[in-house]
C-alpha cells in the first residue's frame, strides 16, 4: 500500500502527505468509517472501511496514523485502534475507501459490526501508541495482538496473552509488561479442566444440550472471586458469581450452560480473582445445532 500511494503521489505532483489529525484541522477532508462487512473476525485485523474525500482544491495525500482511536456512535460499540497506517491519495473532490487494520481498545463492549458508524475520534494515549507499533512491527495481527491491546486498555492479565509461537509470545508479553507495569505472572496457581458438551436426554420441547465447565485456583490469601458469561458480542448473558468471599486454599467453580436458558453459541467465561486478575475460557454450548445451522 506505501509503495502504490507513493507512486501515485508522484504522479499527481505530490511531494509529501499530511496525517489525518492535520487533514481534519485544516479541514481539507470528510471522513467516515464503518465495521467491515463480511470481515473474518470483527474484532481484529481488516475489520474497518474508512472512507475519505477531498474537500480541497489540491490533491492530497493522506495518512491515517497508527495508534488513531477511531470512536463509535453506539456506545455500546468498542473504540477501534488503528495498528497499521494506511495512506489516501485523493485528487480534488473524490474521495476513496479502503480496508483499515484495527483492534478493539474496550474489552468488554460490542465488537463493531457492518451498520456501525465511527467518527476520526482522536489519537490514542503513550501506551496504545506503543502497543500499536509494536503489533504493526511484529505482524501481530491476530488473537495475540488483541488480547496485548486489551492489556493496555483493560488491564487483561499479561499471561493471557498466548500465541503458538513461544518466543514471540514471551517478547510480546514482556513489553506489554513493560508498557504497562502489570505482572507478567499471576500470584496464584490455578488450572482449568476439561470441557464437554453434554447431550442431555430431555424432551420437554426440543433435546437440551448443556456444557459444563471447571474451575480449579489456589488462593495464596482470602479474596473475592466474580464468575461472569459473555456471548460472542462480549456482552454479559449471566453472573455466576458477584464478589463472592473466598477462603485461601484449593477452591473449585463449576459452571453449568443450557439451552434451555442461553441460545446455541460460543460463550466466554471470565472469573475474576480480586481486583485485577482473571482467568478465560471459551466453551461452545450446543455444537450441533450449531453444526446444523451452518448445514
Amino acid at each position: 500500500m506505501f509503495v502504490v500511494a507513493t507512486l501515485l503521489a508522484a504522479q499527481t505532483g505530490l511531494t509529501s502527505g499530511i496525517n489525518l489529525e492535520q487533514a481534519i484541522q485544516q479541514k481539507k477532508v470528510s471522513f467516515s468509517a464503518k465495521g467491515k462487512a463480511g470481515a473474518a473476525n470483527s474484532h481484529y485485523g481488516k475489520c474497518l472501511q474508512v472512507t475519505l474525500r477531498n474537500q480541497s482544491p489540491h490533491p492530497l495525500n493522506i495518512s491515517l496514523e497508527v495508534g488513531r482511536l477511531l470512536v463509535p456512535k453506539d456506545s455500546n460499540v468498542q473504540n477501534m485502534l488503528v495498528i497499521r497506517p494506511t495512506d489516501f491519495v485523493l485528487m480534488p473532490g473524490k474521495e476513496l475507501t479502503q480496508d483499515v487494520y484495527a483492534m478493539c481498545a474496550q474489552q468488554h463492549d460490542a465488537s463493531p459490526s457492518s451498520s456501525t458508524d465511527f467518527s476520526s475520534g482522536r489519537m490514542g494515549n503513550d501506551k496504545l501508541y506503543k502497543i500499536a507499533r509494536f503489533i504493526d512491527k511484529h505482524h501481530l495481527h491476530n488473537a495475540a495482538g488483541q488480547a496485548a491491546v486489551w492489556s493496555v486498555s483493560d488491564r487483561k492479565p499479561v499471561w493471557e496473552i498466548s500465541m503458538s509461537d513461544t518466543a514471540m509470545q514471551n517478547k510480546l508479553r514482556n513489553f506489554v509488561a513493560s508498557v504497562t507495569g502489570l505482572p507478567i505472572k499471576p500470584p496464584f496457581s490455578r488450572e482449568i479442566s476439561s470441557l464437554q458438551a453434554i447431550h442431555s436426554e430431555e424432551y420437554t420441547d426440543a433435546a437440551v444440550y448443556k456444557t459444563t465447565c471447571s474451575f480449579e485456583y489456589s488462593l495464596v490469601s482470602a479474596s473475592s472471586v466474580s464468575l461472569n458469561v459473555y456471548n460472542r458480542d462480549n456482552r454479559l448473558v449471566k453472573e455466576v458469581l458477584r464478589n463472592q468471599p473466598m477462603v485461601a486454599g484449593k477452591t473449585t467453580t463449576n459452571v453449568i450452560l443450557s439451552t434451555r436458558e442461553l441460545p446455541a453459541g460460543i460463550y466466554r467465561l471470565v472469573l475474576s480473582i480480586g481486583n485485577e486478575q482473571t482467568i478465560t475460557q471459551n466453551v461452545v454450548l450446543g455444537r450441533e445445532l450449531l453444526d446444523a445451522q451452518e448445514e
